[in-house]
């Protein structure tokens, strides 16, 4: 996947809706940066985070992130959030959701859910 350097890696992206649905999505077995790259941008798995002008609810279930991982040219920085849920809306339900067997080799935290 990519050979990043400080740039932000999104598996999955999404942002917008007054009734934001972000369900049966799966990021799995990818693998991201190399050997010879230091990289250290950011990762995101998946990303919900609508920004409403009229809020609505946000419904976030049975969406996987597994088996990723992060290859860096030396252990150096690179913080992972590998389930970022934000916004604004009038409501969250988040259910059924699986995050689990993502590595990185990183000095930097690393997030399960954010």
């Amino acid at each position: 996947m990519p050979n990043m350097a400080n740039l932000a890696f999104y598996g999955i992206y999404e942002s917008g809706g007054t009734n934001a649905n972000f369900y049966n999505n799966s990021v799995t077995n990818n693998t991201i940066g190399s050997a010879s790259a230091a990289a250290t941008g950011i990762i995101y798995g998946l990303f919900c985070g609508p920004i409403q002008t009229t809020k609505g609810p946000v419904s976030v279930h049975d969406n996987t992130v597994s088996g990723n991982t992060r290859i860096q040219s030396g252990v150096s920085t690179g913080l992972g959030n590998w389930f970022y849920i934000g916004g604004n809306g009038s409501i969250l339900n988040c259910y059924n959701n699986t995050i689990d067997n993502n590595t990185a080799a990183s000095t930097t935290a690393q997030y399960c859910v954010y």
